[in-house]
């Protein structure tokens, strides 16, 4: 059974990267970036299976508002991976 995973920083690195591998593993991925736009390609590429939205972790209603973008979407979370700046990562 696919997961459906909300991933925030998917814009680039790790984020990206690990949204990446759970679409190409037919996951389903909520895309949560600063800057949606760069999602762009992966949009492209795996469709219906990536919603993205522009969410900037700083801001405390962002979170309510990406969850409830998934529960629409998918009708559930499986997996929550925080990779976005401000994550605590490497200082």
């Amino acid at each position: 059974m696919s997961k459906i995973w909300l991933i925030t920083g998917t814009a680039r690195g790790i984020g990206r990267n690990i949204a990446q591998t759970a679409l190409s593993a037919g996951d389903y991925v909520v895309a949560a970036a600063r800057k949606p736009e760069r999602l762009h390609e992966l949009v492209e590429r795996f469709g219906d299976q990536i919603p993205t939205l522009q969410q900037d972790v700083r801001d405390p209603s962002a979170a309510a508002t990406a969850v409830q973008t998934a529960v629409d979407a998918f009708g559930r979370i499986d997996v929550v991976v925080h990779a976005g700046p401000h994550c605590g990562a490497g200082g």
